[in-house]
């Protein structure tokens, strides 16, 4: 995973724990035989359902999807069974894959999932470290991708929340009442007291709050855990100490400090208070919208006196409340140019449950307008003249910024955003909460950072928060560069518009963009689809990395021989540039050298024979398809020497006599396969010891 360094404090935080048992495989089983140990055949029991080093594998297992956890720092979401009742919740990590987006799954969906029982680890002392939350994940691991989810069908009604009572729903991971409720939608009535919150301290989580019952009296009450930031987004004031809560309803689970309820949305938290503005940002030239923590009542929110905007201190021309209750969409004419910074401050909504108005002045600031990926990358004139010079992005402030931009590639969650094949046209964007397709256009808002070096929109702190799909259109055809450039990674001071024209261009222009190199050479003999260095060619000092991301499949291999045409994307990744091709396709083997003759027909030749390490050369009529490989005597296939789209012309491959597994083969008679498209050549000879 891309993500993996800003994720190590939440992989040991949401490890899944799992014994040295023997796993065992089970076909289809009800949540309830997975959760419940009393009801056979319970695959592995409680309190640890963890079956071995993978997990037992299991499934499919049918439910209801009840919410889903959309953070980047690994998605979920929950399943229940109808008619509800204790033993029929679960949590299904997905880990890096946001299937929300990716199989267009929402709430109230029936899936059937198939994947490994694990348990969401519980941290440390008094609780059970490898006592946790149950989920399905993966069978290769909690960030693999061997899960299977399939939708059956939509709009099936949720399961009642279960009534439960304080004692019952308590925190403390040694209650014994707690573990049948665990990925059930639950509710506590009130009234209730907030006694904590997070900005008190010692609760561990963004956005949470310990509530008790207004009633109890003694030293001692039954305190439930209140998560109010893992399924909320935006997350969820959680008010302060001493104040009134009605009700709390969500999704139940056992974390890191033991059981808790993680509400859904601000409607899920009955605080008697007013809302809160959550976030705003541009949706369009002279459009914004503000997010509102919870819902909002009609009759305020389309009040345009409610909303002061800065740029023109006054009130937006019109103000209309989405059907979602707490997005407010405002038209505004605003002088501001694009990526300029505004502000718009809210008073006098009223919370649709509380029906209690907001009595204080709450600001949402963004970036106004709708920019391209080279505005976005354009870098900061004060970070450029420090010492030492750093080239990062003028909008990295953690304001919300709106691009447009058209997605060129994915790799995993990694999407590459471009306009066009200008200097700087080029912005990864991490995990967004949609899908985006190659050859689509999108509107995009979200926070800006460097993640190590290379600027993208969204990750920790600069989440994707809105993406609009505006249609069809043509990918930028790639910019075609060499190697010196491309992996050139000098902070150049000064940047074009500093008021010089000694720029040098370097890879930072190019960052995020799709690149060209022609007639480059491998420098490394590597096993098919593993990342490869290639140079000029004719060799030089120039090398730069082709990087074959593990989210495709790739089945080219790189030999010393090979001299190519490589296209990608330029990305960055501890301290150096590399190219990302986005498919075998990207990789074109082209003739040796400018002279080379094309032959007229498929030509195949062996030589010498016999030998200990055999050349094999053969001549290409047309670009085509190529596959040249060696069988045993038996028939069975021991190395691919050659395999990819190769240009007209011809080339020398060599066997080092090894098989697919790096391993010597043994002496002897040992046969050649050429397959140019629909065309086989074969031939033989023998090898020495």
């Amino acid at each position: 995973m891309r993500k993996a360094a800003p994720w190590l404090l939440a992989i040991a935080l949401l490890v899944a724990c799992i014994s040295p048992a023997v796993a065992t495989i089970y076909g289809t089983l009800t949540i309830k035989q997975i959760q419940d140990p009393g009801t056979a055949p319970n695959p592995v029991g409680v309190p640890n359902p963890a079956g071995s080093a993978a997990g037992d594998t299991v499934g499919p297992v049918y439910g209801i999807i009840t919410c889903f956890d959309t953070f980047p720092s690994g998605f979920a979401f929950y399943l229940q069974n109808n008619p509800g009742g204790p033993w029929t919740g679960i949590d299904v990590f997905t880990g890096g894959a946001n299937t929300a987006s990716t199989l267009g799954l929402q709430v109230r969906d029936s899936v059937a999932v198939t994947g490994a029982l694990a348990e969401f680890s519980t941290g440390s002392a008094p609780c059970n470290p490898a006592d946790g939350g149950t989920e399905i994940i993966a069978k290769n691991g909690s960030f693999g991708t061997d899960l299977t989810i399939t939708k059956i069908s939509s709009g099936r009604p949720l399961p009642p929340f279960h009534i439960g009572t304080a004692a019952e729903l308590k925190e403390l991971c040694t209650n014994a009442n707690a573990e049948q409720w665990e990925g059930c939608l639950v509710r506590l009535n009130g009234p209730l007291k907030i006694g904590r919150t997070n900005f008190t301290g010692g609760l561990g989580t963004f956005r949470s709050a310990l509530v008790t019952l207004s009633s109890c009296a003694g030293p001692v009450c039954d305190s439930v855990f209140i998560d109010l930031s893992t399924l909320a987004n935006p997350a969820v004031d959680p008010g302060t100490v001493g104040q009134t809560i009605d009700f709390v309803q969500g999704a139940y689970d056992q974390r890191a400090r033991g059981y808790r309820i993680q509400i859904r949305d601000g409607n899920d938290y009955g605080i008697q208070a007013p809302p809160n503005v959550a976030r705003g940002y541009a949706i369009g030239p002279q459009k914004y919208r503000i997010e509102m923590d919870r819902d909002v009542t009609q009759a305020s929110a389309e009040d345009e006196s409610n909303y002061t905007i800065a740029s023109i201190a006054g009130p937006p021309n019109l103000a209309t409340l989405e059907a979602d209750g707490s997005h407010i969409d405002l038209d505004v004419t605003t002088p501001l140019t694009p990526g300029g910074t505004e502000t718009v401050s809210v008073t006098g909504l009223v919370g649709l449950s509380s029906n209690l108005p907001m009595t204080t002045l709450q600001n949402a600031s963004f970036h106004a307008g709708i920019l391209t990926a080279a505005q976005v990358q354009a870098p900061n004139p004060d970070s450029l003249s420090a010492t030492p010079c750093s080239d990062v992005s003028k909008l990295g402030d953690g304001l919300p910024v709106t691009i447009s931009a058209i997605c060129t590639a994915q790799f995993g969650t990694s999407y590459y955003l471009s306009s066009s094949n200008s200097q700087r046209d080029g912005i990864t964007v991490f995990a967004p909460p949609a899908d985006l397709n190659p050859g689509e256009r999108y509107m995009i808002a979200g926070g800006v950072l460097e993640f190590f070096g290379e600027t993208e929109m969204g990750g920790t702190g600069a989440q994707i928060v809105y993406v609009q799909d505006q249609g069809a259109a043509a990918i930028p055809a790639p910019v075609t560069q060499t190697i010196a450039v491309l992996n050139d990674a000098t902070c150049d001071f000064p940047e074009p518009g500093f008021g010089t024209s000694t720029h040098q261009t370097t890879g930072e222009d190019f960052e995020g963009m799709l690149v060209h190199v022609n007639n480059v050479l491998c420098t490394e003999d590597r096993a098919a689809g593993q990342s490869f260095f290639v140079t000029t060619y004719p060799p030089s000092a120039d090398t730069i990395l082709v990087s074959l991301s593990t989210s495709v499949t790739f089945t080219f291999q790189a030999a010393r021989t090979k001299v190519l045409n490589v296209t990608g994307i330029l990305r960055f990744s501890n301290g150096t540039f590399r190219i990302a091709p986005r498919s075998d396709a990207d990789i074109v083997q082209v003739t040796a050298s400018a002279g080379n003759n094309i032959p007229g027909q498929v030509t195949f030749s062996a030589f010498p024979n016999p030998a200990r390490t055999t050349r094999v050369a053969f001549g290409l009529p047309r670009r085509d398809d190529v596959e040249l490989a060696v069988y045993d005597a038996q028939g069975r296939k021991v190395a691919v020497i050659a395999k990819g789209v190769y240009e007209p012309g011809s080339y020398t491959e060599e066997w080092n006599g090894r098989n697919s597994s790096g391993d010597l083969a043994r002496a002897g008679m040992y046969f050649y396969r050429l397959r140019v498209g629909k065309e086989i050549l074969n031939l033989r000879a023998v090898k020495l010891d």
